[in-house]
């Protein structure tokens, strides 16, 4: 471990704080899954990427960040899934994608936004309550 990193943990040993994972502390793997299911995981396997119909990138290039993982979202799009990429640069992998949606830097969440809004009214006219 390196210095930087067994900082935490001394500030954790110091304060008697709650230690808590690294993994969580710099976001290397989603944090929301251990809080939610208990478990430090991703939610599904990569290789299932190439069973999907739908795949959005929404600010991530994984052609240069998920290196061993990125084929099976492009061989899904040999399969017929369509790849949608959001982010604010042209970067290698929006250049598989099929729809591109060049966003200004920190308006992604008033997309989200609007994209929580209208599933909520599409699905809540289809849906009985």
């Amino acid at each position: 471990m390196s210095p930087v990193s067994s900082a935490p943990v001394r500030g954790w040993r110091i304060t008697s704080a709650a230690s808590s994972c690294l993994l969580r502390l710099y976001c290397d793997l989603p944090p929301g899954e251990p809080l939610t299911w208990g478990v430090q995981t991703e939610a599904c396997e990569c290789a299932d990427w190439f069973n999907s119909k739908y795949i959005v990138l929404w600010g991530s290039n994984i052609s240069q960040t998920r290196i061993p993982d990125a084929h099976f979202a492009y061989e899904a799009r040999y399969n017929g899934a369509k790849i949608v990429c959001i982010s604010p640069d042209y970067n290698a992998s929006a250049t598989h994608a099929d729809l591109y949606f060049r966003i200004n830097p920190g308006t992604d969440g008033i997309l989200a936004l609007g994209v929580a809004k209208l599933l909520m009214i599409r699905t809540s006219s289809t849906c009985r309550m």
